[in-house]
């Protein structure tokens, strides 16, 4: 595979614009929020220390905004811009009043600060979804070419990038590594997604191909590739090593035992009339147990008892024995429905955070007899209880209740593997949107395994043409 050097046009223009506009709402509101702290400067001229000031704060701003990014609103969604950016702007208030005690004269008021807050949140609310409308109609997205094994395995990556419903993702081309001239269809893309059936030597050159072009590429990783991308930069003498050990180092897992603690003990006072609630309506329903306990494992395969409000039919697995609910399932009930899609059925688990089974915050806890089944096929499943089993979690927020369990995998093994109290914070803040998302609740759909992916594709819009052993791929 020898291809020649080429230009790629980044449309990166837009979030240097986007950034700029974050900035100005920031001097703006710090502006104002020293306004309406000193009332005397309402009117009046601002002295020189209040720009000073100012400049302090815009600085702070774009270093924070860099590490958060929540400027690049054309790549991820509406409501994760929004929690990026609270997220961020938070940091900003944090520092600018940590600035008042370190630098004398600085005069960054916590009513400043507060007032601030107060200006800039609307007028981020209202710019994001502007700057989102704006992106979509000027920058379009370059043609995207998926490569795996087979075309039938493409089709199903490709199924997964279209609903995403991502503004950035354009899928033109599908090709199987085992067709000669999938290079030929390579060249007319600008961004490459690739699927981990790719031989080593086929993922080598595709990614030095994008590499030596500066061309997006993305790959599903395997257990392995997760491992090596987590790993820490060492070094023997003038040998670069990677260690790839899963250490959590005693001072993360001791604040995130408090936050544990501190977030469930709380949660479970505040929460305590809708738990007394909840539980009174399931009684009246049927007659039956309001809460219901299963056999769980955590750490170490660590068997605990999880508790649950019951959302299904009393002794609903009698008959069938451990099964995943489906999205039809007649063992559930009315009220489990909306339970279930609420995730209020799974409050009572806060119990369990309390107690110390569960982290808010780890792969979610699964039943030793499917786990068991599971492992025979896929043994890299073990390896998710290293850490403490989850009320929530990244394969939580990043995918759906129906999502396949070996896509979850890689998303709990990703977090076993890059766990942060920092990551932590944003996934419970993403799993508040999670709760007002009805899809990310439904069951197991069986409705379209026998379903060639091809006609999915065409059932969401798409022309599908095979040509020369590949797949072209157009919006109707």
């Amino acid at each position: 595979m020898e291809f020649d050097r080429r230009e790629i046009k980044r449309n990166r223009w837009f979030y240097l614009i986007e950034f700029a506009i974050d900035i100005a709402v920031i001097l703006f509101a710090y502006w104002a929020g020293f306004r309406l702290h000193r009332v005397e400067l309402f009117w009046g001229e601002v002295p020189s220390e209040v720009w000073e000031s100012l400049f302090y704060i815009c600085l702070i701003a774009a270093i924070i905004f860099t590490v958060f990014k929540p400027y690049k609103c054309g790549i991820t969604p509406y409501f994760e811009t929004l929690i990026n950016l609270l997220v961020a702007i938070f940091f900003i208030a944090l520092v600018a009043v940590f600035l008042d005690y370190a630098i004398k004269g600085v005069g960054i008021y916590r009513r400043t600060v507060f007032y601030a807050l107060l200006v800039q949140t609307p007028i981020f609310i209202v710019i994001k979804y502007i700057m989102i409308k704006l992106h979509a109609f000027f920058v379009k997205p370059n043609d995207s070419i998926i490569i795996a094994d087979s075309l039938e395995e493409a089709g199903e990556l490709a199924l997964d990038l279209i609903d995403s419903q991502s503004n950035m993702i354009k899928i033109k081309y599908l090709a199987s590594q085992n067709t000669d001239n999938f290079e030929s269809y390579l060249v007319k893309a600008q961004q490459v997604f690739f699927s981990p059936s790719c031989t080593n030597e086929v993922k080598t050159r595709l990614i030095e191909y994008c590499a030596a072009n500066n061309i997006d590429c993305a790959v599903v990783p395997s257990f392995k590739e997760i491992i090596v991308n987590s790993g820490q930069l060492n070094n023997a003498n003038d040998t670069l090593l990677l260690n790839m050990n899963i250490k959590h180092d005693i001072e993360s897992r001791f604040i995130k035992r408090t936050m544990d603690i501190v977030i469930s003990g709380v949660g479970l006072i505040v929460l305590l009339p809708l738990l007394l609630v909840t539980a009174l309506l399931i009684r009246i329903q049927d007659g039956g147990k309001a809460i219901y306990s299963q056999e769980r494992l955590t750490k170490r395969n660590k068997k605990f008892s999880i508790y649950k409000f019951r959302t299904m039919i009393e002794n609903a697995e009698e008959g069938t024995g451990a099964v995943l609910a489906s999205a039809d399932d007649k063992r559930i009930t009315k009220l489990g429905k909306f339970l279930r899609m609420t995730r209020i059925d799974e409050i009572p688990q806060l119990l369990n955070v309390l107690k110390g089974d569960m982290s808010l915050v780890g792969p979610r806890p699964e039943r030793p007899d499917l786990v068991s089944e599971i492992i025979k096929d896929t043994p890299e499943f073990s390896y998710r209880t290293i850490v403490k089993a989850g009320l929530t979690g990244l394969a939580q927020i990043k995918g759906r209740y129906n999502t396949d369990f070996r896509n979850k995998l890689l998303f709990d093994l990703y977090y076993v593997n890059n766990f942060s109290l920092l990551l932590d914070l944003k996934i419970m803040f993403n799993t508040i949107l999670v709760i007002f998302t009805p899809s990310a609740s439904e069951g197991y759909s069986k409705t379209d395994e026998t379903e060639s992916c091809f006609n999915r594709i065409k059932k969401r819009g798409y022309e599908v043409e095979h040509t020369d052993g590949c797949v072209i791929l157009n919006k109707d």
